[in-house]
């Protein structure tokens, strides 16, 4: 799976020329199918607004670059617009979204998503319960399982996926836990 934060930034380069297109702004999810369906490429060499690459396009997202398909096509960000999907750092995002379970828990704020590139579904959200409790405990990685709602203020998920979320292993708590553990095995 890769992080949504070490995609952004990754150059696009078509697979036949070599051509560099740009870097990964963003990426566009289907609020309804949560799958990534286009990226959000910006060139500042070249100075033209940012444009998009539909995932059909796209031979291969690697953990270095993103690969165009020979027959790719740049569409202007323009031209989403009139379609169901969200991008992941726009005012309406899923970036920032308060997270709810259907028994009304809260569960953080989304600061990241980790998506499987193959098949292109976006399979865990990274939550946050604040700087302070970041820094203590770590953030909270949460699976979207069974039915998720988004909507441009929260995302709300099944009390299944509740009950598997897990933590990063971060934060001062764990590193504590880490270095006595180690400590008493000497």
């Amino acid at each position: 799976m890769l992080k949504y934060s070490e995609v952004i930034g990754l150059p696009v380069i078509c697979i036949t020329t070599g051509k560099k297109l740009g870097v990964v702004n963003d990426i566009t999810i289907d609020k309804s199918s949560r799958k990534i369906e286009a990226i959000i490429i910006e060139n500042k060499k070249n100075d033209f607004s940012k444009k998009a690459i539909l995932l059909d396009d796209i031979e291969n997202i690697g953990s270095d670059a993103v690969i165009a398909s020979k027959n790719y096509k740049l569409s202007s960000t323009k031209d989403l617009k009139g379609m169901p999907f969200i991008n992941m750092k726009d005012r309406a995002g899923i970036y920032g979204l308060k997270v709810f379970s259907k028994t009304g828990r809260d569960m953080g704020i989304v600061k990241d998503v980790l998506f499987d590139p193959k098949t292109s579904l976006v399979e865990v959200v990274v939550l946050s319960d604040g700087l302070l409790s970041d820094l203590i405990r770590g953030r909270n990685i949460l699976p979207l399982f069974g039915h998720v709602e988004f909507s441009d203020e929260s995302l709300l998920v099944d009390s299944e996926a509740v009950s598997e979320i897990s933590n990063t292993g971060g934060g001062l708590l764990n590193r504590l836990k880490e270095n006595n553990e180690r400590n008493d095995t000497y």
